[in-house]
């Protein structure tokens, strides 16, 4: 057991404590327990909550919060998961990337080194306590079974992951074994004061936290308490069955019993818990293959906002009063306390400036200065934040700072970054962001809605020249003249009600009543193609990358470009939550110089195709997309709005009926004061 030796050690301990460890009611706080509930689905867990079943976790979200918690990096399984937590590294630095796919997390990355090394070895105790053993090990070089179950027909561990191992494989052919480095916690361990796992059912793991409580009291504490339920009974009974909701139950027994004996050893008030989960669990099957929402409970008041696996442990050490930015390599993730210290520079941003954020066209060069750091340069902590399209309920998630982590999303998650405009400026209304990317008429209507908004710059926008948007028609539609339209299947994508009005303003420009057609408004991102293919519609008003994937693949043409009207209409603008714009403006500026010079940058250094990252293709990082005419949306040197196209587009709007408010001076929405500074 580690001791303090010298009283004079312990007053200066005391005295970080007092100063450097406090929540929101400046008490000081000494211990820190992480405990892992493995493999919770988000909405079992609400369920359970909303039913009074998890007294003992309800009793530490009333003292701190709850916050939402999305697994964008990593494969959706316990290597990875608890890889992510215990580091905020994403698998591309940690080189876990699934439960066969690893190796031993480096040197010095995990909290558990990074406490030890900060405050010393003989002042802090770490201890890494653990109900399942290989997934959460610390082997060093050793073999797998790569083709090996991981279950047997009955549901129970084949023991796969050992190098004598007679587990059953894939069509019963020849065991495949191949060397891994070590496991994720083999340097870890070496840390560690105590490493003890493989205990199976949480009984065991409670026992064992208890004691290890007992023997530390007195010592300043970090602690992980891994209990494997209700994971290991999602596999044995389903993810829909009642001992897996039982097994949610189980570890809140055992929660109430750490919280007892907390205040039994007087070290309750002292102590900060956060109650995480790796992964979801399908609720209907017996895997997580795909189930990245999670959560996070605690009783620390500093927790504020929703985010990735990848964020908790930069929330802990930022607790501990770790300055962020000396950390190397820099953390992928990032606290959620609403605030990250930053290093001193010409201009420091003191917070984060969160932007609600669309990956597509109009929005490329603010995304490229993104990922590229060049905000990051200047001292300005934007952090974009976006949704994954069709999940229900929706959520803000983080927009990882590389175009590699955004590619390698959106090849397992292809709606990621499909946020609309009424959503950005929803979540801009709640005060989870500060801003937004939303198009002109998202902007409009929140206009006439009376919303607190500044537009404060144009974004992309379309052009004669390089439209980005057609009618697309399906091949055997029989769609060839204006007449043939009648009575078809006819439909605009999710979006704000730009979309659904120049669709409207296409039938009108070729002489069809809308009525005569049946239009379907509002399909979701990831049916516009679908429905296509299916033959559900025979066309519709489709945007650029769609288009050219449609028709390269034989099964829409393209009836008509976006012509019909003044392409320069489809716009997006940048806006800020007015209370913000007010009191943020130096932050403001700053990006709008960043933005700015992007922009003039891209036109001096024009490329064929893409500005890459590291050798990375992105679909973020495309300069142009050219085909059929057609090429992504163009950025204006300097970018003012045009208040005349954006009253033009208002009269549209009202025209078709896509708004339920009458029209308004859309100038007091708008303020390029600080752009015009720049300019000048």
């Amino acid at each position: 057991m580690k001791k303090i030796a010298l009283v004079i050690a312990i007053i200066t301990l005391s005295s970080f404590y007092l100063s450097g460890c406090l929540v929101n009611d400046d008490k000081p706080f000494k211990n820190v327990l992480l405990i892992g509930w493995d493999g919770v689905e988000r909405e079992h867990l609400y369920d359970l909550l909303n039913e009074f079943k998890l007294k003992n976790l309800q009793k530490i979200i009333d003292e701190g919060a709850i916050v939402n918690i999305t697994a964008t990096t990593g494969k959706t399984q316990t290597k990875p998961g608890w890889s992510e937590i215990l580091s905020g590294y994403s698998p591309t630095i940690t080189g876990v990337y699934s439960n066969r796919e690893y190796k031993p997390i480096p040197r010095g990355y995990t909290i558990f080194e990074r406490l030890e090394d900060h405050f010393g070895k003989d002042n802090i105790v770490t201890m890494f306590i653990g109900g399942k053993i290989n997934n959460i090990g610390a082997r060093g070089k050793h073999k797998i079974c790569v083709n090996c179950l991981s279950r047997d027909a009955s549901h129970e561990k084949t023991y796969w992951w050992l190098g004598n191992t007679t587990a059953p494989t894939t069509g019963g052919s020849e065991r495949i074994f191949e060397e891994r480095d070590g496991e994720p916690y083999y340097y870890a361990k070496e840390s560690l004061d105590v490493y003890s796992v493989g205990f199976g059912n949480g009984s065991n793991v409670f026992s064992k936290a208890i004691e290890y409580l007992e023997d530390y009291k007195d010592e300043m504490l970090f602690m992980f308490i891994h209990f494997e339920e209700p994971d290991e009974l999602g596999h044995k009974h389903g993810g829909f069955s009642a001992n897996y909701i039982h097994g949610m139950i189980k570890d809140d027994y055992w929660l109430g019993g750490i919280i007892s004996k907390l205040k039994e050893l007087k070290i309750y008030d002292e102590t900060l818990i956060y109650v995480v989960s790796d992964h979801g669990f399908n609720i209907e099957g017996y895997d997580h293959w795909n189930s990245p929402y999670i959560f996070m409970a605690t009783n620390d008041k500093a927790v504020k906002i929703n985010g990735d696996r990848k964020d908790i442990a930069p929330t802990i050490l930022s607790r501990y009063g770790f300055n962020l930015e000396e950390i190397s390599p820099k953390l992928e993730g990032v606290p959620l306390v609403g605030f990250a210290k930053t290093t001193p520079s010409n201009f420091t941003s003191k917070e984060e400036m969160n932007i609600g954020y669309f990956h597509g066209g109009r929005i490329f060069i603010p995304y490229r200065s993104y990922v590229f750091g060049e905000f990051d340069n200047v001292g300005i902590n934007v952090r974009f934040h976006t949704v994954i399209g069709d999940k229900e309920p929706q959520e803000l998630v983080y927009v990882p700072k590389s175009a590699l982590e955004v590619k390698k999303i959106r090849g397992v998650t292809p709606t990621f970054g499909r946020m609309t405009g009424r959503e950005i400026l929803h979540y801009m209304m709640e005060g989870q962001l500060d801003g937004g990317t939303i198009g002109e008429s998202s902007f409009i209507e929140a206009a006439e809605m009376g919303l607190p908004i500044v537009a404060v710059a144009e974004l992309g926008h379309d052009t004669m020249e390089t439209n980005g948007k057609s009618i697309l028609v399906r091949k055997g539609s029989g769609i060839k003249k204006p007449e043939d339209f009648i009575g078809k299947n006819i439909l605009s994508r999710q979006a704000g009600p730009g979309d659904a009005t120049f669709l409207r303003e296409f039938f009108i420009s070729i002489g069809i009543d809308i009525d005569q057609v049946n239009i379907i408004d509002q399909v979701a991102p990831s049916q516009i193609e679908a429905k296509l293919w299916d033959g559900e519609v025979d066309g519709g008003y489709y945007h650029h990358m769609s288009v050219e994937n449609l028709v390269k693949k034989g099964v829409a043409e393209i009836y008509q470009p976006f012509n019909w009207t003044n392409p320069k209409l489809s716009q997006a603008v940048l806006v800020y939550r007015k209370d913000y714009y007010e009191s943020h403006q130096e932050e403001i500026k700053k990006f709008l110089e960043v933005y700015s010079d992007r922009i003039k940058y891209e036109q001096d250094n024009p490329v064929e195709v893409y500005y890459k990252q590291d050798g990375v293709e992105e679909r973020g990082l495309r300069a142009h997309l050219k085909f059929a005419g057609m090429d992504i949306p163009r950025f204006s040197y300097p970018p003012l709005i045009n208040i005349t196209l954006l009253n033009q587009m208002q009269d549209l709007l009202q025209k078709h009926g896509q708004v339920d408010y009458p029209p308004v001076d859309l100038n007091p929405y708008i303020n390029q004061t600080l752009l015009q500074e720049l300019i000048n």
